[in-house]
């Protein structure tokens, strides 16, 4: 099996980060396009661009292409290449994703997905390569996972008080998002096929993800949702 059968399934979101170092990574990716009967050559739906800096200049030019109607109502896909992602064109990349069209999906493959600003990363599902012990909070997230829901409420209590009990902190946040992020790896990397009740799962991650980068949002409350749906 294609291994992003797995970690992306049959139900596409709009906007991944998918760590991508090594040539089979893409390979695999591009693989997985047309195994979703998505053709991606000489396709007018498909745009694939490589750069070495991704800047606010090529934002603007992908926000052209996002707003333009797609060929023979099909998907939209954006694959964008890059090394880096450069301060200005986050901002617009937020505001780009806070306004999506219909059956449009961004796919960034970038060498390094840690290196994204929060905001970025909450609005996005976020694929990792197959090196568990470089993803911050996997362990940790595989015991939280294997909890039950109220032995989950105590590790919660944990990182709150951990934080001096402040709910809307940065470090708290920061905290909250790796957890996160390493709950949707644990789940995506555990299951073979994704069904409706694990897209729901991931979707409700993403969600969370969100509402973490909202400001005076409760992180205790997101995490605590989080605990009883995992």
């Amino acid at each position: 099996m294609n291994t992003f059968e797995v970690k992306i399934g049959n139900n596409l979101f709009q906007t991944y980060f998918i760590e991508c170092t090594q040539p089979n990574t893409k390979e695999d990716f591009l693989q997985y396009l047309q195994i979703q009967n998505i053709q991606i050559y000489a396709n007018p739906n498909v745009l694939n661009e490589v750069y070495e800096s991704f800047t606010i200049d090529n934002v603007r030019t992908l926000n052209e292409h996002h707003n333009q109607r797609s060929s023979n109502e099909g998907k939209k896909i954006f694959i964008i290449e890059a090394l880096t992602i450069n301060h200005e064109a986050h901002n617009a990349l937020l505001k780009m994703f806070e306004e999506p069209t219909v059956d449009t999906h961004f796919f960034f493959l970038i060498p390094r997905v840690d290196t994204l600003p929060d905001t970025l990363k909450s609005r996005a599902h976020i694929i990792y390569e197959d090196h568990k012990d470089n993803i911050l909070g996997y362990k940790e997230a595989i015991e939280f996972i294997g909890k039950s829901p109220n032995e989950r409420m105590e590790i919660i209590t944990k990182i709150i008080a951990k934080n001096k009990n402040t709910e809307t902190s940065a470090p708290l946040r920061d905290d909250a998002r790796v957890l996160l992020d390493a709950c949707e790896y644990v789940i995506r990397e555990n299951t073979k096929n994704i069904d409706t009740d694990t897209s729901w799962k991931l979707g409700e991650l993403l969600k969370a993800k969100k509402y973490l980068s909202t400001p005076g949002a409760s992180v205790k409350m997101i995490l605590e949702h989080i605990a009883l749906i995992v």
